[in-house]
């Protein structure tokens, strides 16, 4: 799960988008992303801290290697579903305690992924 947070926190998009990322998205000095929600095609410069997150998913030893960046142990791409199922494991074990003046009333604290680091991207290129 590490890696689709990475990926999303340096590229800013969508963890949907993060999952359907592959291998093959680097070239001409870039990872290309579309995303779902609009189709728009962009490249992020592939350096710095996403060039060093990305050799570490490349170089983790691994049973089977697939297509996708952000995997599974069988090489298969995690799912929305799998990458929601970590991310709620992992924000309980941290204590993460989620106010109702975060979210709207209709919105519940699972759905918040990418709203949730949305702000941490921002912030981190601010600083």
């Amino acid at each position: 799960m590490i890696d689709a947070m990475d990926l999303a926190l340096l590229t800013g998009r969508r963890p949907a988008d993060v999952l359907k990322l592959k291998r093959t998205d680097i070239r001409d000095g870039a990872l290309w992303i579309v995303q779902n929600k609009t189709g728009t095609r962009l490249g992020v410069e592939f350096t710095g801290e996403l060039a060093s997150v990305i050799n570490r998913i490349n170089e983790r030893p691994r049973r089977a290697i697939g297509p996708y960046l952000v995997q599974d142990g069988s090489g298969q791409p995690l799912s929305q579903f799998a990458l929601r199922s970590r991310f709620d494991k992992a924000r309980t074990a941290a204590g993460w305690i989620f106010s109702s003046e975060l979210f709207e009333p209709s919105q519940p604290p699972t759905q918040a992924t990418s709203r949730i680091l949305n702000p941490c991207w921002a912030t981190r290129i601010e600083t």
